[in-house]
């Protein structure tokens, strides 16, 4: 990746961020806005070319495209303003500017068609000749889409509101190993490559997404998170947080048959509780996610690890998985407010009238002291500040 082949878009979207990093808030918020406005354009243009093929306006020409900082390709064109607003759309979500957090959610859509529009389904593995060229530019665009689903993931937990993609749709092969995408030459990356090979004792690139993840759900699935990657590990809890999601949503508006009544009759269940089966189902899939991250030499708790905090991260989501299983926490919790006092007020109006002391509230509290208690022995301000 280089300023020449970067379309401009991107370019800005990477400087808004860091502005933010620099205490340049408001630079930041000009820069979001500049880079939203070019994205916008330039999506509207494809669509206009698509429309009208033929017409004068859809011609650009090469001096026009590299004025306006595109790429020759128009699928590489397409990614890299999908990188632009995903980028974007992080910094709309995690800002304290109130004029751009609305946007997080704005993007969402356009961003959702632009990988859509991009395919969310790889035809094979990585051929095992391929040159590294090839092999960076299909390992970016792979890792792009999953983010992009990883982070619809994220608005559902804090928003409460359906993800955009959902685990049906994905039939990619999860990431590479972080030393085969980290390395900065072709010598480098034959190397990480020939070594993961060899640990894996496989010549399997990568797992496919679908496979990996059914094979959570039976027996004897926990090689799957052994063998992956940090960043695939990442991928699958977000797609059981997902599945979790959807579970709760049917169990709250499932019938039964209402005790008043004939038995014909049915009402929607209050308690909105889960099925014994979906429970240990679930369990069983979360607990060979842990036992093969547990043994997975990319798994670390340290937020500064060589790979990248993405596995200490997922553990976070590992605990919210279990609190999410074994409680109901119900969508006014508050969390788009980024207030703690409304966050625990929202919380204390909602349970009294959920909760009951049971044993799956008492796992709950269990995950929810272990969640806490790394980041307290790390450091809350360190970890709020890099993660």
């Amino acid at each position: 990746m280089t300023v020449e082949n970067t379309c401009v878009e991107l370019l800005l979207a990477l400087a808004a961020v860091g502005a933010q990093y620099c205490f340049e808030g408001e630079k930041g918020v000009e820069l979001f806005h500049t880079a939203r406005a070019i994205a916008s354009q330039r999506i509207r243009k494809r669509d206009a070319s698509f429309a009208y093929p033929n017409s004068e306006g859809s011609l650009w020409s090469s001096t026009a495209r590299a004025t306006l900082g595109l790429v020759s390709e128009p699928k590489e064109d397409l990614i890299q303003t999908a990188q632009a607003l995903l980028i974007l759309m992080a910094m709309a979500t995690w800002a304290k500017h109130k004029e751009i957090l609305r946007e997080a959610l704005a993007i969402q859509s356009i961003l959702a068609t632009l990988v859509r529009d991009d395919g969310l389904t790889s035809s094979s593995p990585y051929p095992f000749d391929i040159s590294w060229e090839e092999w960076t530019a299909r390992e970016s665009r792979t890792r792009t889409k999953f983010i992009v689903f990883c982070f619809f993931n994220l608005h559902c937990i804090v928003y409460n509101i359906p993800p955009l993609i959902l685990n049906s749709e994905l039939k990619m092969r999860l990431p590479s190993s972080a030393a085969e995408f980290k390395a900065a030459s072709a010598a480098e990356w034959h190397e990480a490559r020939s070594k993961r090979v060899h640990n894996n004792n496989t010549t399997t690139t990568t797992l496919d997404f679908q496979d990996a993840l059914r094979r959570l759900f039976s027996r004897g699935g926990r090689d799957v998170t052994e063998l992956n990657s940090s960043l695939g590990n990442y991928i699958l809890i977000h797609a059981l947080i997902q599945h979790i999601f959807f579970v709760r949503q049917t169990a709250r508006c499932r019938f039964s048959p209402s005790p008043t009544t004939t038995t014909s009759s049915s009402h929607p269940s209050p308690s909105g509780e889960l099925t014994p089966s979906d429970v240990t189902s679930l369990e069983h899939a979360l607990r060979n996610w842990q036992h093969g991250w547990q043994r997975n030499p990319e798994s670390s708790l340290d937020p500064l690890s060589p790979n990248g905090p993405v596995a200490f991260n997922s553990t976070a989501l590992l605990r919210l998985a279990y609190i999410r299983l074994n409680m109901d926490t119900g969508p006014g919790r508050a969390l788009d407010t980024r207030d703690p006092i409304a966050v625990a007020r929202a919380l204390r109006e909602w349970s009294p009238r959920r909760l009951r002391r049971s044993p799956k509230l008492v796992r709950a509290v269990l995950h929810s002291a272990h969640a806490l208690s790394i980041p307290v022995k790390i450091g809350i301000r360190l970890v709020a500040r890099t993660q």
